[in-house]
């Protein structure tokens, strides 16, 4: 196979099945989304009122074991078995399942904010919103260097905070958002735009692993090219899983109008 995106589909079948894995859970976890957002205002008012903390927390404690594995594996060629590293990817969309419940818990506390409390107290909570990804970022970082990771491959997981953050953010703008829309066609060109994207970035994830070599390998032009890619294919992940996110609660916003 002569092109690069063909070589790195064959690289990703036959030599490192894991990241196919990988690539899955992460778009497990957009799916999860679009999805569980559908069912989510039913089956969060069974959970008690203080359970969106805790939901919360899992979503960073997860990813902070993810990148342990990998930066360990990274460190050392490869020294992490097939299980753990399976164990690792199952982790971000398990923790990312925690984190949407947590989203929809925010949403229904800041709407109860807006109405029986004063602006200061909606002030803190969205100040809290941003500074605990903030934070998780700040610590990822630290761990990322302290473990020796590439910083390439750092700021690629840095998409996934960033995602969460936007994800709480988002879904307490959106719904007074939708309530102002008189066409609900952009519902439809939101949702192209971030399944193109989620398949521009599966095309980067392959080019990134045509080009890799082995870690220990004196080429470090061609080693850190392939990290460029998966990075870009990291960032474009997070655009089309915000931007499909977006609006697959658009259209469930626009069901919950034409119902009631």
């Amino acid at each position: 196979m002569s092109s690069p995106v063909l070589a790195g589909l064959e690289r990703l079948i036959y030599i490192d099945i894991t990241n196919i894995l990988s690539l899955l859970g992460a778009l497990y976890l957009w799916l999860t989304f679009i999805t569980f957002s559908l069912v989510s205002r039913r089956y969060s008012k069974t959970f008690k009122e203080k359970t969106h903390w805790q939901f919360l927390v899992l979503f960073p404690l997860g990813l902070l074991l993810y990148i342990t594995v990998q930066a360990y594996d990274y460190g050392f060629g490869g020294g992490v078995t097939p299980t753990v590293r399976l164990i690792s990817y199952l982790l971000m969309p398990i923790s990312g399942f925690f984190v949407l419940i947590a989203t929809e818990k925010f949403a229904d506390l800041n709407e109860r904010l807006n109405t029986r409390e004063s602006k200061k107290s909606q002030l803190k909570l969205n100040y809290f919103l941003i500074l605990v990804p903030a934070f998780v970022v700040l610590l990822m970082l630290i761990l990322g260097i302290w473990v020796g990771t590439p910083l390439l491959t750092t700021l690629a997981y840095m998409g996934f905070i960033f995602l969460a953050m936007a994800l709480l953010r988002y879904s307490l703008i959106v719904r007074s958002w939708v309530m102002k829309m008189k066409k609900p066609m952009i519902t439809w060109q939101l949702l192209f735009i971030g399944v193109i994207s989620i398949i521009v970035a599966v095309i980067f994830h392959m080019v990134g692993y045509s080009q890799s070599i082995p870690y220990m390998d004196s080429n470090l032009a061609t080693y850190y090219w392939s990290f460029n890619c998966r990075t870009i294919a990291f960032s474009f992940l997070a655009i089309g899983g915000i931007l499909a996110s977006i609006g697959g609660w658009l259209f469930y916003e626009m069901k919950l109008l034409k119902k009631y």
